[in-house]
């Protein structure tokens, strides 16, 4: 039961880690969609134009674009948290790893106990 208690909690923990990580990322990325990054200007026209050459209006292939644009800022910063939740995943496992050499388990013994 422990066991199962302890896995919900770390999930929910670095769920919430997680959640967290990605708005803050994404408002960190947010800024570089502007006017002033040219990269960012040449993907917006050369998306707009992708649009508009798919049939659609000049407002509506601009809303398009910039829906695209802001996918991708929210994907990446999914990508960035999630990294960093497993990093913290790992960085525990590695903490918590010299705990196994003080366990002490008597020969002879079962190390799982039975289910039932």
């Amino acid at each position: 039961m422990l066991q199962l208690l302890g896995g919900a909690v770390g999930i929910a923990v670095v769920n919430t880690f997680v959640a967290r990580r990605i708005s803050l990322h994404r408002m960190d990325l947010l800024p570089n969609i502007s006017l002033a990054n040219p990269a960012a200007t040449n993907r917006f026209y050369g998306l707009t134009q992708q649009f508009q050459a798919a049939g659609h209006s000049l407002g509506e292939a601009r809303r398009m674009a910039m829906a695209v644009l802001e996918g991708t800022v929210t994907v990446q910063a999914a990508v960035i948290s999630y990294a960093e939740g497993f990093m913290l995943i790992g960085v525990l496992c590695a903490v918590v790893l010299p705990l196994v050499f003080f366990a002490k388990i008597k020969k002879g013994e079962a190390v799982v106990a039975a289910a039932h």
